[in-house]
């Protein structure tokens, strides 16, 4: 993968206009791994895997898809019903999380959010229900405020209005960030570990709307089952489609508080995946460590037989 950044190419339909996940490895894509151009306008990624309608079947849980069915480079492929990555279940109905633990069977969650409010955290909202609840919370735009002035809600602010100034530039600082910072780094282990050791039945894992930290955890894992850098992009970009209806609400909600466009468009980037900030932090990883193969060995301990311990786990 080139680390250049501003490199532009020419689109391409990412997604086959058909039902139901892409299973076959389809034509050699024209473009180095890890430099996959954004979706053609009006393109449409496949339905979700698994799903036995056309529809997406949540009332309100956002950017929630099942990774069954994608190709390794090996020519294997994810279980379906294994491996579920998800927005933050505060925004999903009775209905949605029925369907998640009665028809999905998912028994471990992990959250990747930093702190969440009592009546939002997972246990709260699954109840009595059989699921493992894991806290393995990733610091987002905290990572790039000094640790001194970590816990000041002003330097958070201060974050935040950066970001609403120039918010792909800022994601992609913040993606690079997020992997390198020592804390995280242990988060994530904690995620891996619980891959590592699956309770029966399906593991989602989610952070606030399933694009960033979901987005980096999706990428390291399908790295460790073997997918090539063309097909983790693939994943990566397909939050777009899926958070078009979430982004619409959100707009909705600042323009009722008085929001003016120029910061609503600002905030509705900021919902979209761009394939440079997951290049910038794949990236960055080789930079510190020199494969992103090291950086899963040295800072997470998933060595050579984790992978293929998680590979024996999810794929067929």
């Amino acid at each position: 993968m080139s680390c250049e950044n501003g490199r532009r190419f020419p689109s391409f339909p990412l997604f086959r206009k058909r039902k139901g996940h892409r299973t076959d490895p389809g034509p050699a894509s024209p473009f180095p791994p890890g430099t996959s151009p954004a979706i053609r306008h009006g393109s449409t990624p496949a339905r979700l895997p698994g799903f036995d309608t056309d529809g997406y079947p949540f009332e309100g849980l956002p950017n929630t898809r099942d990774l069954g069915g994608i190709r390794t480079a090996d020519g294997r492929r994810i279980k379906s019903g294994k491996l579920l990555r998800s927005g933050a279940l505060d925004r999903a109905t009775a209905a949605d999380l029925d369907i998640l633990v009665n028809r999905f069977k998912v028994r471990t969650v992990i959250d990747l959010r930093e702190a969440c409010t009592p009546e939002s955290c997972d246990s709260a909202l699954l109840g009595e229900k059989t699921v493992e609840c894991i806290d393995a919370g990733v610091n987002g735009m905290r990572v790039l405020i000094p640790h001194a002035f970590r816990n000041s809600d002003r330097a958070f602010m201060a974050e935040a209005a950066k970001m609403n100034l120039r918010p792909r530039a800022y994601q992609t600082r913040m993606y690079q960030a997020i992997l390198l910072d020592r804390q995280n780094q242990a988060s994530l282990q904690t995620a891996f570990q619980t891959l590592l050791e699956p309770r029966e039945g399906a593991v989602l894992w989610h952070c606030s709307i399933g694009k960033d930290r979901t987005g980096l955890l999706s990428a390291l894992l399908l790295h460790c089952l073997g997918a090539d850098r063309t097909t983790i992009m693939e994943d990566y970009l397909a939050s777009g489609y899926y958070l078009t209806a979430f982004g619409s609400e959100d707009d909705r909600t600042l323009r009722a508080y008085g929001w003016p466009e120029c910061m609503r468009k600002n905030v509705r980037e900021t919902h979209m995946p761009h394939a440079e900030y997951l290049n910038a932090a794949f990236c960055a990883l080789e930079r510190g460590f020199g494969s992103v193969d090291a950086f899963l060995s040295q800072a997470l301990g998933i060595g050579p037989n984790e992978r293929r311990r998680l590979q024996a786990l999810f794929l067929e």
